[in-house]
């Protein structure tokens, strides 16, 4: 993802690292109400488990998108806040069709939510950054648990019976 890009970007000397202790800036991030992303599940074999992350996954990126727009003037060169909005939106359309196929009924879409983030500085910007980052990495992780079950799927033998 690009999020790390941004914060080198918007951290000119260095203060923060992106990486640094996620629960020493707790507090602040309440205090100024820098929304929480939903939780994702750990998969298992179900078709419930992927969906309902797939689901909070939605949720989520919708409120990255907002957050990344919301927080686009004060980060660095706008090309590179561009092309994130631009594959966070790819994003949405993927998790969207992904949705389509496995859902038994058409569940109501995630609108995206109007956000007042009291960004007075840079721990705010920092905080946030960090948060969508966080998100970023347990979805990739999901995703890439998805993908190797569906490998090892695609890739069982089949037997004389099965053919």
């Amino acid at each position: 993802m690009l999020v790390p890009v941004l914060m080198l970007c918007f951290l000119a000397q260095q203060t923060f690292d992106l990486n640094s202790d996620k629960g020493r800036f707790a507090l602040v991030a309440e205090k100024i109400q820098i929304p929480v992303f939903p939780v994702l599940q750990v998969l298992s074999a179900t078709r419930d488990t992927l969906e309902s992350n797939l689901v909070q996954m939605l949720k989520g990126v919708v409120l990255h998108q907002a957050m990344l727009s919301s927080l686009s003037s004060h980060l660095g060169p706008q090309d590179t806040v561009t092309e994130l909005l631009a594959d966070t939106r790819d994003l949405l359309i993927q998790i969207r069709m992904l949705l389509k196929t496995i859902q038994k009924d058409a569940a109501e879409q995630p609108a995206a939510p109007v956000l007042d983030l009291k960004l007075s500085g840079r721990v705010a910007t920092h905080i946030t950054l960090q948060h969508m980052q966080d998100f970023g990495q347990d979805m990739e992780r999901i995703l890439r648990v998805v993908s190797q079950a569906n490998e090892d799927v695609t890739n069982e033998p089949t037997t004389p019976e099965q053919s």
